[in-house]
């Protein structure tokens, strides 16, 4: 517990959450962060703190900017984008399901008719093996 004050008193979790700290030194505070709850919930402190502070200093960009951008790059600001082509979504879709149900069903169909013709075979393959079998104690 006073190792974990000691740690957050020292400094290294500023620097931790600014990006200033070693490989080495990251992975020191992430461990004794895993450790030390306090020590986590420093750093998120620090954290939402930073942010804070930078939304509140954060400066506008003056006006103008984006054109003077669009300028330097070739483009015109106002330049009119090309549409896209919109495509109803629900007309199109429901054509493709009806269709794809449509197959569906004609494969479900042609499987319980392949499952009746194969229950009919085996059916007669096991009659005629028992007529078999039949014959051949009879002899």
């Amino acid at each position: 517990m006073e190792e974990g004050k000691s740690y957050i008193e020292s400094g290294i979790l500023e620097l931790y959450v600014l990006g200033q700290l070693t490989a080495q030194e990251q992975k020191e505070v992430q461990a004794m962060a895993s450790s030390y709850p306090e020590i986590r919930q420093e750093i998120e402190a620090i954290e939402i703190a930073l942010e804070k502070y930078a939304m509140k200093n954060a400066m506008k960009p003056t006006i103008g900017l984006q054109d003077r951008i669009f300028e330097r790059i070739g483009l015109t600001a106002t330049a009119s984008h090309p549409k896209a082509k919109v495509i109803p979504l629900n007309a199109e879709l429901k054509i493709n399901y009806q269709s794809k149900i449509r197959g569906l069903r004609l494969a479900l169909v042609a499987c319980i008719a392949l499952l009746v013709v194969s229950v009919a075979a085996l059916y007669s393959a096991h009659s005629d093996l028992g007529n078999a079998r039949d014959q051949i104690a009879s002899l």
